[in-house]
């Protein structure tokens, strides 16, 4: 059992012991990625809206 850690050992931006699971897990279990497929998606059917009316405006 550890008592006492040494501060400033590990090379890491706050200098502690690395966590024993990272946040989302090891299987990315934890996090919900829903709402950036969604506003990527919404992206993608934006842009070729913008095709599509350029290219309907060329024909007309």
């Amino acid at each position: 059992k550890v008592n006492d850690v040494i501060t400033g050992f590990w090379p890491s931006p706050d200098s502690r012991l690395p966590s024993e699971e990272p946040a989302c897990g090891f299987r990315n279990e934890r996090c919900d990625y829903t709402l950036y497929i969604i506003i990527g998606i919404l992206a993608i059917l934006f842009v070729f809206a913008i095709v599509a009316a350029l290219f309907l405006y060329r024909i007309l």
